[in-house]
């Protein structure tokens, strides 16, 4: 059975890594993010299950799902024109987004 050892809930833009670029890493932006790292560092998660909006980068007001499960061997970010910000190649734990998407559809 799994256990959920952690949650967070953090304040995102495509800017950040901007103002943490202009302002240092002792801005408060970065002092957050840093605190989430330590903080994910310190429960050290098999697998992170993050929710996002996908702020129509993807989807469409014409094709914008209820929810959407990234379910593939891995996943690259961002997807949008956030010049700061750097690329991301991430592994996904693919057979284990397969089971919360069947588990959703299934309970609706």
């Amino acid at each position: 059975m799994a256990e959920i050892v952690a949650g967070f809930g953090v304040q995102h833009t495509p800017f950040f890594p901007e103002i943490v670029q202009r302002e240092g890493p002792q801005c408060e932006t970065a002092q957050r993010y840093r605190a989430v790292a330590e903080h994910l560092e310190a429960v050290k998660p098999d697998i992170l299950v993050i929710f996002d909006s996908d702020h129509l980068n993807t989807f469409f007001l014409n094709n914008l799902p209820l929810f959407c499960v990234g379910a593939a061997a891995r996943t690259e970010g961002p997807n949008d024109e956030t010049p700061a910000m750097p690329r991301y190649v991430v592994p996904v734990a693919e057979s284990f987004a397969h089971h919360v998407r069947a588990v959703g559809i299934r309970d609706g």
